[in-house]
């Protein structure tokens, strides 16, 4: 097979889609961002047509590449693994292509081996770990039946208090009051809007818990101390299964923007040998460095930061 020295990488989300062309030296060439690619949002048609056209137009003018990886939201999900790589190796087809999970694409982001751990906090709650090619998961079954760890569930958690204090159950307090005030009104005047509106707009009340806990709420205290305790059990159930005693536990998500409140709660509960980090290298970093092995290129620290440096460049729209 003839060498292009160049591979494309795949970072698939619920809100965006980024591709990027590279180099084996770690130089980003070229970045491409469209919507939504996860199959279970827009159908495995729509994610194929989009991954089509993102690679197109990646690929432009390009004489070839050496290997695609892409990993996806949704991807760990049933079939879906088997279905995205068909995907993918028909787009590409006589070249090294895989495809899975976006959390993959977390896990190398702090890891240059490829192994380790995921712990994810955002709308949702999960944990990954990922040893040898296989990948281990811990929640992240949706918010019917997840617990807590999830914004929504700290923004499910403030609504529900601000209604106690509606029934009289609960004296006002700074949650109840800020809560008032980032809706608009009282929850139980809006409650159908609430409902209509759905998980992401429930989530979205999530900064008002941290915002009462700076203001001493101790109902918000006990919100993040749930929430804390239930990714410690996340990520170590999540390593226990996968056999690892040691690793990095790589924290992606929104509410790590409050890592100074949320991290204390979670090494509560975290065994000694996992450690949380916060790469500074972009998920699809972890997409580039999966590209990189499949094509026999080796996934150093040169690498990766001359990966990083010239994504930035893109990413900041300097070229």
């Amino acid at each position: 097979m003839k060498q292009y020295d160049k591979m494309a990488a795949v970072d698939g989300g619920g809100t965006k889609t980024e591709f990027v062309l590279f180099r084996a030296s770690g130089d980003v060439l070229r970045r491409v961002c469209l919507g939504s690619s996860n199959p279970f949002d827009i159908g495995f048609d729509r994610t194929a047509a989009l991954l089509r056209e993102g690679v197109e137009r990646l690929l432009q003018d390009t004489d070839g590449i050496d290997a695609l990886f892409a990993g996806l939201s949704g991807g760990a999900s049933g079939d879906s693994t088997e279905k995205l790589r068909a995907i993918v190796r028909a787009i590409l087809p006589g070249i090294p292509c895989d495809a899975g999970s976006d959390m993959i694409n977390a896990i190398a982001s702090g890891s240059l081996s490829g192994d380790g751990c995921a712990l994810i906090a955002g709308t949702g709650s999960s944990a990954f770990a990922r040893v040898g090619g296989t990948l281990t998961r811990c929640g992240g079954w949706g918010y019917l039946f997840d617990g807590a760890g999830s914004g929504y569930d700290l923004g499910a958690g403030a609504i529900a208090h601000a209604l106690r204090v509606h029934d009289g159950r609960c004296s006002p307090s700074p949650l109840s009051e800020l809560l008032e005030r980032a809706l608009g009104g009282s929850p139980a005047a809006q409650l159908t809007e609430i409902y209509a509106q759905g998980k992401r707009y429930i989530a979205s009340f999530a900064p008002v818990v941290f915002d009462a806990f700076d203001a001493g709420d101790p109902t918000a205290a006990a919100l993040l101390d749930r929430t804390g305790a239930y990714l410690s059990e996340l990520a170590s159930t999540a390593a226990r299964r996968a056999g690892l005693a040691e690793s990095d536990v790589v924290c992606i998500g929104g509410l790590w923007k409050r890592r100074d409140v949320l991290l204390p709660r979670v090494l509560r509960g975290l065994p000694e040998g996992l450690h949380p980090v916060f790469p500074d290298a972009p998920p699809v970093f972890g997409a580039a460095a999966e590209a990189a092995r499949l094509a026999g290129v080796p996934v150093t620290e040169a690498f990766r930061s001359r990966f990083i440096t010239t994504w930035r460049s893109f990413a900041n729209g300097s070229v």
